[in-house]
């Protein structure tokens, strides 16, 4: 598709669309025949499907494996619109009652297909729909299992010991199967340098967005990552029309919060009332993630998150570039607060605080014209 192509493939549609299922991807709760908790939502998931996604494509290059990045955040897209008509079931599952029903896959994918295209129109549908057999796609379903086995690990204490044992045997004939992938093996062993990034990504979870508030509905940061990272997607396409502009923003807006997982958070209120505070936490969200990150990485995977951190020292190479991105990833940032504020108003919350953020934000056109009016449609409609 050529620049102005991809450029029409954004549309008022296409966005509210698109966050109407980021909303509903935040309701699906996983694990639910063991716990309830709101931590492990599917939102949650898919920013660590990406997360271990990204970090396996850059093992896999480092090998001399071809892998196209612009391919990722399309298969990550159209796996969250898989997941809204699936919910809850299986892979293994579904494979099974294919069978049952001697049904084939490429039958049942087409209806999902069909399904996409009456959401999002069948231009965005076709740009998305990256094939199965592919590489990247295999690449993605790894981390997919990965993440998988993490969850499992993390919720061992709040499950009957037997239901773990259970599960941990079916996903780890699963997690064998992708041995072919170049660094999987090595990545996947708990005690690895990237495992150990992939459990600080995931403990983004237990941060909590709006925690001074009267909110109706809990947001994590690494659920807001996720959507940052959608939204800059759309943004870029829409801005640049070029795939590779919107592949790096994805990637810089599913970690641009990553360093809250070492420092916390200060109110942006409070740190741009005294001059020179920004700037000195930012200094020291790149310290944290030197220490903690690239200190512990090799150099092909330092490089890699170099390459999506919008912490950075000033002087660096495509200094011009990562300006670019960090006004972009900014103003997406905005909006998935913004639509975190219409969430909890539509849920209930009577903090006239969220319709502050909102207005504000409105006023100050700081989201560009289309995800302005989608903004607004949400708040008359009051849904999404």
């Amino acid at each position: 598709m050529n620049n102005s192509e991809l450029k029409n493939l954004v549309t008022p549609k296409t966005v509210r669309v698109t966050v109407k299922n980021l909303t509903e991807l935040h309701s699906i709760y996983r694990w639910s025949s063991c716990i309830a908790d709101y931590r492990f939502n599917e939102l949650n998931k898919q920013a660590m499907n990406a997360g271990i996604a990204y970090i396996l494509a850059h093992e896999a290059q480092e090998v001399g494996k071809d892998v196209n990045m612009t391919k990722l955040p399309k298969i990550i897209m159209h796996r969250v619109f898989e997941k809204l008509f699936l919910c809850d079931i299986r892979e293994d599952y579904l494979e099974r009652i294919l069978r049952l029903g001697n049904i084939s896959r490429a039958d049942f994918d087409n209806v999902i297909e069909t399904c996409i295209e009456q959401e999002m129109g069948k231009s965005f549908a076709d740009f998305i729909d990256v094939k199965r057999e592919c590489f990247e796609t295999r690449i993605f379903q790894a981390a997919v299992k990965l993440a998988t086995k993490m969850e499992l690990f993390e919720i061992r204490r709040q499950i009957p010991e037997t239901d773990y044992i259970s599960k941990v045997r079916d996903i780890d004939p699963i997690l064998l199967g992708f041995s072919d992938i170049p660094g999987f093996a090595k990545i996947s062993h708990e005690y690895s340098k990237e495992m150990i990034l992939f459990r600080q990504i995931s403990g983004l979870r237990n941060r909590i967005r709006w925690n001074k508030r009267l909110g109706a509905i809990k947001c994590s940061v690494l659920g807001h990552n996720f959507e940052v990272a959608v939204i800059a997607y759309l943004m870029a396409l829409h801005e640049y029309g070029d795939e590779r502009i919107a592949t790096d923003c994805f990637f810089i807006g599913l970690f641009h919060d990553l360093p809250e997982t070492f420092t916390g958070d200060m109110p942006k209120p409070v740190k741009d009332a005294i001059p020179g505070l920004r700037r000195a936490t930012e200094l020291f969200e790149l310290e944290m993630v030197r220490r903690h990150i690239y200190e512990q990485l090799p150099e092909h995977l330092k490089e890699a998150m170099h390459d999506v951190m919008v912490e950075e020292e000033e002087g660096k190479k495509e200094e011009e570039r990562r300006e670019r991105h960090k006004d972009l990833i900014k103003r997406a940032d905005y909006l998935s607060a913004d639509l975190e504020c219409a969430r909890n108003i539509i849920a209930g919350s009577i903090d006239p605080y969220f319709q502050d953020v909102i207005n504000k934000d409105l006023k100050g056109n700081k989201l560009g014209e289309i995800f302005s009016e989608v903004l607004v449609s949400i708040m008359e409609d009051k849904s999404f």
